[in-house]
């Protein structure tokens, strides 16, 4: 039986679900507007309809996705796989993963959104081969993320790299 993995993107407008081949190689996406305002277990709810979508859509059986990863906006507490405050969505205190798991049956990874995309950068993106990346996000909201030699600098509670409270105009 072929292995693939469940990614997904959490973002303050938008939300990407997708499954990924072995190679990582994308067999089929879906992006859905994210609607903080209907709060954080809605939005998750609708995650899980993106999901069993693509797999009816692609005939993969939930058994062979043998990953799921989220990427979200923070602060997160890692350890404990929640959100600490989303100020950009208006989300405190949501144990993510705990939601996640529950919706898709699956054992779930968290990881800052922009810390995902320096590791990304760093191993198949213009990083590659470098020690050092840092990546900078500016969208809904700002961030930044630091893979040294294909790891995560994760830091003291999770903020390595966090650049502060900028209001942009």
């Amino acid at each position: 039986m072929e292995s693939y993995a469940l990614g997904i993107d959490i973002g303050g407008t938008k939300t990407a679900v997708g499954i990924f081949d072995a190679g990582f190689h994308e067999v089929k996406r879906v992006t859905l507007p994210t609607q903080p305002q209907d709060g954080c277990r809605e939005l998750v709810r609708r995650i899980g309809g993106a999901y069993r979508a693509l797999l009816r859509e692609t005939g993969i059986a939930a058994p062979a996705i043998l990953s799921v990863g989220a990427a979200c906006p923070g602060p997160l507490d890692l350890e404990k796989g929640a959100i600490v405050h989303i100020p950009t969505m208006g989300f405190r205190n949501e144990p993510l993963v705990q939601y996640l798991e529950q919706e898709l049956e699956r054992t779930v990874a968290l990881e800052n959104d922009t810390n995902a995309a320096a590791l990304c950068e760093s191993v198949f993106g213009l990083g590659k081969g470098l020690s050092l990346v840092v990546y900078v996000t500016i969208s809904t909201g700002v961030g930044c993320g630091i893979a040294y030699r294909r790891e995560i600098l994760d830091g003291a509670a999770f903020s390595a790299g966090e650049l502060g409270h900028f209001k942009v105009v």
